[in-house]
């Protein structure tokens, strides 16, 4: 490449910078101009706290991701090359900012916004469910709503097989080992998913379990799930239940650990035949929060 040309690629780049620059400028200025005058005049302290968990729109990022879907095809992909170099120095961060701006989206381009740069920043798996996860427990529903759809792509879920936890277990473990709680939204989501992987990735995650204590989970769950198996395919009628079953659900309603008495919550809420009313009290008033309230939620749907 001849020194004209590298002198006419730089002054290209530098055109497609400063013309990015101009067009992020004018989304930002539009945007502001759209805010309700309720809303811009409403003080400060008046507004509610963000929960901590929660994330506060970049005005900058969002115009730059809007940049990257918009119709202009040289504007795309400079905005696509912003967003990649800043994926560099802080991919969570980006992530974050495309479920934000997921989650707000308002036309059908919008929405598909984020599979789109997923692919165009060639973000890793590992890397988008880690930062997406945590939106989990966001305290806003929207949000909530869209980090569960994000998280649903990299499931497995299928009608045929169970679905694939094995990203959680890294995370659930992770904060096990550093003596910490594993995270509250996903926990809650694993076990709305598929009660019994759940406890069986749940399990595996604690590692300081002995063979004994694996072995009591692993029957439990086998059990449980041949006569739930019973149940699906006729050779058991739906309000019926086998004894060991029911033995097997009162051992976990009364087991230490909470994400196995979790598990007989759910149980229990999902199929009546193996409900008992004593436990499903008994556990709606657990000292966890998840236990407890899936056992009000058994009683409200069978009061």
């Amino acid at each position: 490449m001849t020194r004209t040309d590298m002198s006419k690629n730089n002054a290209a780049g530098r055109i497609n910078k400063a013309r990015l620059a101009f067009v992020i400028n004018a989304v930002l200025l539009l945007s502001s101009l759209f805010v309700s005058p309720a809303h811009a005049q409403e003080p400060a302290k008046q507004r509610p706290a963000a929960p901590l968990s929660s994330i506060e729109p970049a005005p900058e990022m969002q115009a730059m991701i809007t940049c990257a879907i918009g119709e202009d095809a040289t504007d795309r992909q400079a905005a696509i090359d912003e967003l990649k170099a800043a994926a560099q120095q802080d991919a969570e961060k980006v992530i974050r900012q495309m479920l934000v701006f997921h989650a707000e989206a308002k036309t059908t381009r919008q929405a598909m916004a984020f599979g789109m740069l997923k692919r165009e920043l060639a973000l890793p798996a590992r890397t988008v469910v880690r930062a997406v996860v945590p939106m989990l427990d966001a305290g806003d529903d929207a949000l909530e709503s869209a980090a569960g759809g994000v998280l649903a792509e990299y499931e497995d879920q299928s009608a045929t097989r169970p679905p694939d936890f094995s990203y959680y277990r890294e995370i659930i473990s992770e904060a096990i080992e550093k003596k910490q709680s594993p995270p509250q939204g996903l926990v809650a989501r694993m076990y709305d998913i598929d009660p019994g992987t759940a406890l069986l990735t749940m399990m595996r995650s604690h590692r300081e379990m002995t063979n004994e204590q694996r072995k009591a989970i692993l029957w439990t769950e086998h059990v449980v799930a041949d006569t739930l198996w019973k149940h699906r395919f006729g050779f058991l009628p739906r309000d019926r239940a086998e004894p060991a079953a029911k033995a097997e659900i009162e051992k976990l309603a009364k087991h230490p650990a909470w994400w196995a008495r979790l598990y007989a919550a759910e149980i229990m809420r999902r199929h009546a035949a193996l409900s008992v009313d004593e436990l499903v009290q008994l556990l709606s008033e657990d000292q966890h929060e998840l236990v407890a309230r899936l056992a009000r939620a058994c009683l409200s749907d069978n009061p």
